[in-house]
């Protein structure tokens, strides 16, 4: 047998070899590119409802991505981030931001009466409106606390637009975590339960110190006043509580019966 006969044989393995390898490089390749694809598809969803607040979603995207490529490090990344974040914070959001109508916003600062050295807090500050109202109108420094991190984003955002970002601060904390004693002036926008929670930390604050609510009272404590504003646009009816601090205890049932409400009524300007 000469030399290229028995080499032959082994040329043919060589060429089979070489066609295998090539069937699994091919085979790999239909399978990683689009499963690659479809993590890097379900993380960018995960991580757009991870910066809304959607958590539980958001956590949905991230695994999804994990069972189509396992290895696929952004996903696992950000599970486990969010995973933290959510052991950090279990709460969810006691109440839904609804904006508060700007002429109530102005009502409750106006009874508050805020002035350039006050510190407020606004507990739930939703888009940040009365922060940067506090902030624009009477040049103090303003505070607000949401749980809510979308909330947080549009409080900034909303400061840094109106050009107080250097007086308005926001954070992302649960407001019953909270010490409230260097502020001045709180303002709400809660459930009446929420502001009887509430209730044993702003009895902390300094002596002097207003707390305004939006619509709801404080079941127990005697407001100094009661508002009403009537809107415009609707005639919808506003009610703006106010307290000073130390708070007046009542024991009476329920708490309307006992007020003495200063009604005022005032109409938003026209536009």
């Amino acid at each position: 047998m000469t030399d290229v006969e028995s080499e032959k044989p082994r040329f043919r393995v060589w060429k089979k070899t070489k066609l295998g390898v090539m069937i699994l490089v091919l085979a790999f390749a239909a399978l990683y590119v689009p499963a690659k694809f479809l993590a890097v598809m379900f993380t960018d969803r995960g991580a757009n409802l991870y910066d809304e607040g959607r958590f539980e979603e958001a956590m949905v995207q991230f695994r999804r991505a994990l069972r189509v490529y396992p290895g696929f490090r952004p996903a696992r990344r950000q599970l486990a981030e969010l995973e933290k974040y959510i052991k950090r914070y279990p709460r969810r959001p006691d109440v839904q931001f609804v904006p508060t109508p700007q002429v109530v916003v102005d009502k409750m600062l106006e009874l508050a009466e805020v002035k350039k050295s006050d510190l407020v807090y606004d507990l739930g500050c939703g888009d940040g409106r009365i922060l940067v109202t506090a902030a624009k109108r009477y040049g103090c420094k303003a505070v607000g606390y949401d749980i809510d991190r979308q909330c947080v984003k549009e409080s900034l955002e909303n400061a840094q637009k109106n050009n107080v970002a250097h007086l308005v601060t926001v954070e992302e904390k649960d407001i019953f975590t909270l010490d409230f004693s260097k502020a001045n002036v709180i303002t709400l926008y809660l459930l009446p339960k929420l502001n009887v929670k509430l209730i044993p930390q702003l009895e902390k604050l300094k002596p002097g110190s207003r707390i305004v609510s939006h619509d709801f009272d404080m079941k127990g404590v005697k407001p100094d006043k009661v508002v009403t504003v009537t809107l415009k646009e609707d005639n919808s009816e506003h009610k703006v509580y106010l307290w000073t601090t130390p708070l007046k205890r009542i024991n009476e049932q329920p708490l309307d019966e006992d007020l003495e409400t200063d009604q005022e009524h005032s109409t938003s300007p026209k536009k």
